[in-house]
């Protein structure tokens, strides 16, 4: 399977580009560098594949990375 053609969705709520479908199955997690948290995924209804990005959690004002995990 190649990913590099895959497109990058940044989301609130995971849906899948092309149809809309909000049931994507997850095939593989990879975290990144930066914290954030990288989803591939192929839509259960039209069989399309994309890349799901979670972006790490701010820290709250005031707090630091440490302070939260």
């Amino acid at each position: 399977m190649n990913w590099d053609s895959a497109p990058m969705v940044f989301v609130t709520a995971p849906a899948c580009p092309v149809c809309l479908s909000v049931k994507p199955i997850i095939v593989r997690s990879e975290q990144g560098g930066d914290g954030s948290t990288s989803r591939k995924c192929v839509c259960r209804r039209c069989s399309s594949r994309f890349v799901l990005v979670i972006e790490a959690p701010l820290p709250e004002f005031g707090k630091t990375a440490e302070d939260i995990s």
